[in-house]
């Protein structure tokens, strides 16, 4: 049997839009065997999900910028004012007209996680089997928290917000006062993309604030969620693919495995598609060169070992 294809993060590009790095970046791609797939089992954006075109970005600043303006002048280019020595093209990736059409779509998908984990119970970076066991609070809270952002107005729009950063600030608290298993830190920051997602993207300048005080933490969580991360094609052979083993430990292990993957992958998205809509650039492109998830829609859908 032909194993699942994996596919790099930097390969998984926005038509999409779901990497921070340009295609000229791109180092190489991991596909598997060409050939074997259609088109329409390959998730290269970890989403396909339908996106209503009428919604819209908050007010953030179109800088519009141009690449040969700031190639000439560098130096004294000052929209935005944060390329300075340190953050210059040499290490991060500024956006540019012929990437605002990405940048945009990019951002239309993450902001509709979490409508879509309240209609769905799942979204690209969270599989509704791996908690069939149990149920982490953080999760729990997220999925209240999603359907009651899903209903907020004018009237109730303050109440909405205090819920919000109030389950925010326990999640922080509740992780830095004892070492979490993999899978409750793993739900953990599932839960923070998803406040964060609500309070970056909202357009309240207050909540844009909360949410920026609390990336140094996504960060740092995030970074000790790789450690447990494994490339995608080294868990699984031709001969032992989980969708066709019956064997629900070795499952579960699996979709752990993935579910990390996607959501490195997904917090890194996040970081950088807000700093290309508030600075211009972004440098959270270099991470995407050592990461990878598995591309076949099949897969990732299953509801279990047999499917």
């Amino acid at each position: 049997m032909t194993p699942p294809l994996s596919m790099t993060a930097q390969d998984a590009m926005p038509g999409g839009a779901i990497s921070t790095t340009p295609p000229g970046l791109a180092s190489g791609h991991n596909l598997g065997r060409p050939g074997q797939m259609a088109e329409g089992d390959i998730d290269v954006s970890i989403n396909d999900y339908l996106i209503d075109e009428a919604s819209c970005l908050p007010p953030f600043p179109d800088y519009n910028l141009d690449w040969a303006d700031i190639m000439r002048d560098i130096d004294v280019f000052r929209v935005p004012d944060r390329i300075d020595l340190g953050n210059s093209p040499d290490n991060t990736v500024l956006a540019g007209e012929i990437f605002q059409e990405r940048i945009v779509n990019a951002v239309k998908r993450l902001k509709a996680y979490p409508d879509l984990f309240v209609r769905e119970g799942k979204t690209p970076f969270i599989h509704p089997d791996l908690y069939h066991d149990s149920l982490p609070e953080s999760i729990q809270d997220a999925m209240m928290l999603c359907a009651l952002y899903k209903e907020k107005n004018e009237a109730n729009e303050a109440w909405v917000f205090r819920c919000i950063n109030s389950k925010t600030a326990s999640l922080l608290d509740r992780l830095a006062q004892s070492p979490q298993l993999v899978l409750e830190q793993l739900a953990a920051v599932q839960a923070l993309i998803l406040y964060q997602i609500i309070r970056l993207f909202d357009g309240d300048i207050r909540q844009r604030a909360e949410a920026e005080r609390a990336d140094r933490t996504m960060s740092s969580w995030i970074k000790q969620l790789q450690l447990y991360m494994n490339p995608a094609d080294s868990d699984l052979q031709a001969e032992d693919c989980p969708a066709v083993e019956k064997n629900n430990d070795r499952w579960q292990n699996w979709l752990l495995d993935e579910s990390v993957r996607r959501t490195v992958i997904t917090c890194y998205t996040l970081q950088g598609m807000y700093s290309y809509l508030k600075n211009g650039w972004d440098n959270s492109h270099n991470e995407f060169k050592c990461l990878s998830f598995y591309t076949q829609k099949a897969l990732w859908d299953a509801s279990s070992d047999y499917q």
